[in-house]
């Protein structure tokens, strides 16, 4: 009888401690703070290309004295919105270093581009789907191999922005759809760049 008290106290016992470290666990008020992402080598090539979440910073360094490395980074857009890129020096470099960065569609279209030791490049209605980033330093800057860096890829949900693609890619046939008395933006990311807009307007004629 003794036996059986014992063993029903210990179970009773391990449940409770259980129950209290499921609360500790899965209590909405514990917050964790989001560690930096760090690059991951090799990734000197599109198909090496480290997977880059949007609205996260990584960091990444150029590890050629030579200035031959080169970083990709992988992301998706996952709707219509608006993206913009930021890149700047990590804090322990000291370097005086600069960067040049990227961004390509699948087919390896350059959408835009942005150099300097701290860069933002201009807002940009990218498209849905993945796109690569390249990574490189700038020529003659580096003091040492080191060269730490830190960049993200911004973005926000937005059906103001027009859905944007490599210029040779449009037409009318694939022009954005947009409202009456609704306002949209866009961006001539290059001189070749043309934007198509389609309208319906109802009422008679």
């Amino acid at each position: 009888m003794l036996g059986e008290r014992v063993k029903k106290l210990t179970k009773l016992m391990l449940t409770g401690l259980t129950m209290a470290l499921c609360v500790v666990a899965f209590s909405p008020t514990v917050k964790a703070e989001a560690a930096m992402l760090q690059e991951s080598e090799p990734n000197d090539n599109p198909a090496q290309a480290n997977q880059l979440p949007l609205n996260t910073w990584v960091k990444g360094k150029m590890d050629d004295e030579y200035d031959y490395d080169v970083d990709w980074y992988q992301f998706t857009i996952p709707k219509r919105g608006v993206s913009q890129i930021e890149m700047i020096p990590d804090s322990t470099n000291t370097s005086g270093a600069g960067w040049e960065v990227s961004v390509q569609d699948v087919n390896r279209h350059e959408m835009l581009q942005i150099s300097g030791r701290t860069a933002e490049s201009y807002k940009l209605g990218l498209a849905p789907g993945k796109y690569y980033m390249k990574v490189s330093g700038i020529h003659q800057t580096f003091v040492d191999n080191t060269h730490p860096y830190n960049l993200r890829i911004n973005y926000s949900e937005s059906e103001e922005w027009e859905i944007e693609q490599y210029y040779e890619n449009k037409n009318f046939s694939n022009a954005n759809n947009i409202l009456p008395n609704k306002k949209y933006t866009g961006n001539m990311y290059s001189e070749r760049d043309v934007d198509y807009y389609r309208v319906k307007i109802n009422g008679k004629q």
